[in-house]
């Protein structure tokens, strides 16, 4: 334990206290009473419970049983046992244990025990807890003056405490801690005041340690002591403080107070403050002759105690000349401290000048100041201990005014905000710069520099060791202003190279680079207060920032404006970003462009200098086009509107005086510019109109769906723009196609065009379509048979038209054809409609035959005008409803229909039969036929359906189709000629009728009912079924049997108008005839309406 000194004889703790050679930590216990083991626990007398093996002993003389106590347990057996295997009746220690025996020893133990715990808990805990203080060892890490005044001031301090023995213990105190100087040197302790103590807690392993947080105020009682120990503090390089008082001390659970306190802290003193060095020295002009200074010192304090000083003044000797200084609101820290100190010293002899002060002081390049403490003002007001102690320092400050300068010069920044590089040669280049050196120390000062710099480039990539790039003269630097001083910089002069392989290195890191940096390194000479400076070192760092590969270029604007056989003129104007503050006079540029690493051109960008922020470079050149194939790709890419990414690479720099440096071509050669060149801004499509003027679309039989027909068209135009100047011829043409409907946007059809041969005339292209698909877009078919519908029925069907087309062109700059893929199309296109081929003429009609399963058949020429240029190839039969009176009263049927534009001659089939159960399709067919063979035209109406044709794309079209047509009669008579005769004597008449047959079948006449006129006068009527049908052939004539006719004239009134009319009763008499004849078309019953006038009647009345 280390020793702990005599608080001063006499003292209030005197009694407290015992010295070290007197204060003994008792460690004593009461040994533990022996006692043998046993199988039974046993309490052993230091309060241990032991549960080994029982106790033996050997017995003197086997025990006397005494009566009535014959038990089992006192009953021996043999020498050593008894019944019960217990401890009652064995023998240890030459003693027999009886059960009275145990008992005794027994109560024996517990008072020893009870004794036990007493003398710990009274006496040896105490102790314990003295001893752990007592050797405890105490430490301020860090303390803290503050507020001072002449009876207290604020303490603040963290440490730590050590080896405080072996109890988890907390420590209180519960009245003040007096506080001693001790550990003089050959004198007594010396009361210095009291503090409050926090409470201390200790744990962790053994020996304990903790923590020291204290926050009080130190009352001083004893201000001439506390005077002596704080000059004492200022000086000496260490002090101790004993710190005396009443302890508690809480551990195990228990409270043990009245302890005492005596520790001896020892701190490190501020050791005279002899660490001064000047960092800076500015004098100036002041009042009244006198000099005005400001230096700046830096002080260390050695100790970890901070002290809050307060306004310091000072008295010094400077040369032949005495001042004061004032350091305003200082706190001495521990370790290094920065002071200020501004004064003013009386000059003898004085003009007025700094030059001249410093000259009548006799001041040379190194200086001293010898510096005491004058007084001291807390922010409290005056603090005599305080003041005491600042009143014995002194201060032997010498300044060396060259190092001032020196460090001026060291500790400045240089900075370049702007940089110009231009007239660049093989081995110089001019350079003017602007810039400032900031934080360039506290003396107003010309620095100059009597020969040229050497520049280095460092900071180099990798750790590359510096290299000497060249030399340059540096003009002088006025420094000036407040401190820290600052000096603009302006740089004009002629860098001259001193290696080129060197200096185009870091060309390309300073074109590449973000930043680079420049070390300046040289002689400098100071001229301050009419003393020079020779002979001073310049060591500087200039970082600048770097050209960064002039990051983001672009391109304005890309025209191809002509060609000729070196290739495409290329006009373009790119825009480069200079992230740099340098700008360097390059002259004409010259650049490679490349297309996936192939050379595809060169441009040339006359005048160039490269200024900070944005650049427009105006380049020209030559687009190379002799590989054909990179001339397709790089065509497709450009005018399909995604731009063409390409690398444009220097090749070249040519300055303005024709030179060509090549550390500078060296640096441009790697600059690697990644530009998309802009597709060109398009006033129009390049491709549009597409137009189709006429075409063949032609349906395949085999395809029932007819979603995908044939096309064909001779001729097909578009209108092609070339967004350049330069001349292009086009050879070939290849499309997709989609159609699209406009008011959704869906696409439902789609037609793929091969390369075919094309021209171009002017602004428009000319193409064919050789028997290509249409076809619908599965899903859409709907859209499809909807286009027909339009086409169909409609006078104009307009479809979207997207897709791309690839054109296959010449230019007179290149040998080979050029392949431009994907042009973009996106237009409409019309059709011209059929119109509902409203427009047909029935030419011609024959009867040829009839059944009564098919109907009447006739075959009818017709005309059908085809209003649209779509020529359209069924290549299957159109079924037509034929139509009167709006009943259906039979069908047409086109065969293998083909339309071309205009006119269209064609035989139709027609087979009229009545629809069963339809008694208007009857009456209507039979007012037909009537009309027909009686030489009367009918109106027809030929209407489509569903089932008219076989496609269900067009099913719907030809469903709306309404025709209307006239059907024209047969001009021929049917009935030649009759002879009426009478049967005599019965008077009966009758007549045989001769008929003649136009058609082209058979007729047969079944019945007849009819009524015979004489102009206007009923002669007879005819209703009668002949016995024997009369046929009669096609184109050929028959007389029927006698007819009997029943007159409606009396027998007198007809013999009188047949001698009226004939002139005698066996002449020809012409008569009109209305008719309802019954009769067999072929085989078809058929059932006519049927008049004619003038029919000649020869008359056979007398028999």
């Amino acid at each position: 334990m280390p020793s702990e000194p005599m608080p001063p004889s006499g003292s209030a703790h005197a009694a407290a206290v015992l010295p070290n050679d007197q204060q003994q930590t008792s460690n004593f216990f009461p040994p533990p009473i022996a006692v043998a083991s046993s199988s039974r626990s046993i309490v052993t007398a230091n309060g241990s419970i032991n549960a080994g093996n029982a106790l033996s002993v050997e017995p003197d003389s086997p025990p006397a049983a005494s009566a009535g106590s014959a038990s089992d347990e006192e009953q021996l057996v043999g020498d050593e046992t008894v019944k019960n295997r217990g401890i009652v009746g064995r023998i240890c220690c030459g003693i027999q244990w009886t059960k009275r025996r145990l008992i005794i020893c027994g109560a024996v133990a517990v008072v020893l025990l009870i004794v036990f715990i007493l003398l710990l808990v009274y006496v040896f805990a105490p102790l314990i807890a003295q001893a752990s203080i007592n050797s405890a060892v105490m430490t301020l890490t860090s303390t803290t003056i503050t507020s001072p005044t002449n009876s207290t001031f604020q303490l603040a301090a963290l440490g730590t405490v050590s080896n405080a023995g072996f109890l988890d213990a907390t420590l209180t105190f519960p009245t003040a801690i007096t506080v001693y100087w001790t550990n003089r040197e050959n004198a007594a302790d010396l009361e210095l005041g009291t503090l409050s103590l926090t409470p201390i807690s200790v744990s962790g392993g053994i020996p304990k340690s903790g923590g020291i947080a204290l926050a009080t105020s130190f009352q001083i009682t004893s201000a001439d002591n506390m005077g002596l120990f704080a000059v004492d503090m200022i000086h000496a390089s260490s002090f101790s403080w004993l710190l005396t008082g009443t302890a508690t001390a809480q551990a195990l659970g228990m409270t043990f107070n009245n302890l005492n306190l005596a520790k001896v802290v020892t701190l490190d003193g501020f050791g005279g403050l002899k660490n001064v060095t000047v960092e800076g020295f500015t004098p100036s002009a002041g009042a009244n002759n006198a000099l005005a200074i400001v230096v700046e010192t830096g002080i260390i304090n050695p100790s970890n105690i901070s002290i809050e000083m307060g306004d310091m003044y000072f008295t010094f000797d400077l040369g032949t000349g005495v001042g004061s200084m004032e350091a305003a609101n200082i706190t001495m820290k521990g370790g290094f401290n920065d002071l200020t100190m501004n004064g003013e010293v009386v000059v003898p002899g004085a003009t007025g000048s700094v030059s001249s002060s410093i000259s009548s002081l006799g001041l040379g390049s190194v200086v001293t100041l010898d510096v005491k403490g004058d007084h001291v003002v807390s922010k409290n007001g005056y603090v005599g201990w305080l003041n005491q102690a600042f009143k014995s320092l002194e201060l032997n400050v010498t300044m060396n005014l060259t190092d001032i300068a020196q460090k001026s010069i060291s500790s400045a920044d240089l900075s370049l905000t702007s940089t110009t590089i231009n007239q660049a040669a093989e081995t110089s280049f001019h350079i003017a710069a602007s810039g400032e050196a900031t934080n360039a120390g506290s003396m107003d000062a010309t620095v100059s520099f009597p020969n040229p710099i050497d520049v280095y480039w460092t900071s180099r990539p990798n750790g590359a060791a510096d290299v000497l790039l060249g030399t340059m003269p540096m003009s002088s630097l006025v420094v000036s202003g407040t401190a820290p001083k600052s000096a603009p910089i302006n740089l004009d002069s002629i860098f001259t190279i001193s290696d080129t392989t060197a200096m185009g290195e870091f060309a390309t890191y300073m074109i590449q680079g973000t930043s680079f940096s420049w070390r300046l390194i040289g002689g400098a000479t100071a001229e301050a207060y009419g003393l020079t400076f020779p002979n001073l070192s310049l060591d500087k760092t200039v970082t600048l920032s770097g050209f960064n590969s002039l990051p983001n270029p672009s391109v304005a604007s890309f025209d191809l404006p002509d060609s000729d056989s070196s290739g495409i003129h290329v006009v373009t104007a790119a825009t480069a970003y200079n992230p740099s503050t340098i700008t360097i006079e390059m002259g004409t540029l010259g650049f490679n462009m490349a297309y996936s690493g192939t050379n595809i051109g060169t441009l040339s960008a006359p005048g160039v200098t490269m200024v900070p922020g944005s650049n427009t470079l105006s380049m020209s050149g030559r687009m190379y086009t002799t590989n054909s194939d990179l001339l397709s790709t790089l065509f497709s890419k450009f005018l399909t509107g995604n731009g063409l990414n390409v690398n444009v690479v220097g090749t070249s720099v040519t300055t303005s005086s024709g030179a060509q440096p090549s550390w500078l071509n060296t640096a441009f050669q790697t600059l690697n510019l990644a530009v998309s060149l802009p597709s060109p801004s398009l006033s129009q499509a390049i491709v549009s109109g597409l137009a189709i003027p006429a075409m063949t679309i032609a349906f395949n039989p085999s395809d029932t769906t007819g979603d995908s027909v044939t096309v064909t068209a001779s001729t097909v135009t578009a209108n092609f723009h070339n967004p350049y100047a330069f001349g292009i011829t086009v050879e070939q043409v290849q499309t997709d196609l989609q159609f699209y409907d406009q008011s959704s946007g869906t696409a439902f059809a789609k037609i793929s065009i091969p390369l075919t041969s094309a021209s171009l005339s002017g602004t428009t292209v000319y193409t064919s379509i050789t028997g290509q698909s249409l076809s619908a877009i599965p899903g859409q078919e709907s859209l499809f048979a909807a286009l027909f519908t339009q086409i169909t029925t409609g006078t104009i069907a307009t479809v979207g038209v997207k897709g791309s087309v690839t054109s296959v062109v010449k230019t007179d700059a290149s040998s080979g054809s050029v392949t431009i893929s994907g042009l973009p199309l996106d237009d409409s296109m019309s059709f011209s409609g059929f119109q509902g081929l409203s427009s047909v003429t029935l030419t011609s009609s024959a009867v040829l035959g009839g059944d009564s399963s098919t109907g009447l058949h006739l075959q009818v020429g017709a005309t059908i005008k085809n209003p649209s240029t779509i020529t359209l190839q069924l290549n299957t039969d159109v079924i037509l409803n034929a139509l009167v009176g709006g009943s259906v009263i039979g069908t047409v049927k086109l065969s293998d229909l083909s339309l071309s534009p205009g006119n269209n001659a064609i035989t139709t089939d027609g087979y009229l039969i009545a629809r069963s159960g339809d008694s208007g399709s009857a009456s209507n067919l039979e007012t037909a036929m009537s009309a027909y063979i009686g030489g009367s035209s009918t109106s027809l109406t030929l209407q489509g359906t569903t089932s008219s044709v076989p496609y269900s794309s067009l099913q719907s079209a030809f469903a709306e189709l309404s025709i209307g047509a006239t059907l024209a009669g047969q001009t021929s008579a049917l009935i030649e000629s009759g002879v009426m005769s009478t049967d005599l004597p019965s008077s009966l008449v009758g007549s045989t009728i001769t008929i003649s047959n136009p058609l082209g079948a058979p007729i047969t006449i079944n019945s007849m009912t009819a009524t015979v006129s004489y102009q206007t006068t009923p002669i007879a009527k005819i209703d009668y079924t002949l016995k024997n049908p009369t046929t009669i052939a096609s184109g050929g004539t028959a007389t029927t049997e006698k007819i009997p006719l029943s007159l409606i004239l009396s027998w007198s009134d007809l013999l009188a108008l047949v001698e009226t009319v004939a002139g005698a009763l066996t002449g020809t008499l012409h008569v009109n005839i209305q008719s309802t004849i019954s009769d067999n078309l072929g085989t078809y019953p058929n059932t006519i309406t049927y008049s004619q006038n003038n029919v000649p009647i020869k008359l056979n009345l007398l028999g």
